[in-house]
């Protein structure tokens, strides 16, 4: 893909490796192809990194970042 895709797609997703991968099925299958689908997980469940890695799509990128912190801790941003 050369330049910026004309859609990014952005899919959240935490514990849900039952249905992850109809989720980016459906994305596959829309008529649009110059697209990025960007797999984003919130401490995600083990096996959800190797379901998105089987599409072995370019166009999908997956990022797991951390769990979420308690929103008590999100009171003060100098501990972060």
């Amino acid at each position: 893909m050369v330049g910026s895709p004309s859609v990014s797609i952005l899919m959240p997703t935490h514990s849900r490796t039952d249905v992850i991968g109809f989720a980016i099925e459906a994305v596959l299958a829309q008529s649009v192809g110059d697209f990025e689908l960007l797999v984003v997980g919130d401490g995600c469940a083990p096996g959800t990194a190797e379901i998105v890695a089987s599409y072995r799509d370019p166009r999908i990128l997956f990022f797991d970042l951390p769990k979420r912190l308690p929103q008590k801790d999100l009171s003060d941003f100098s501990q972060l």
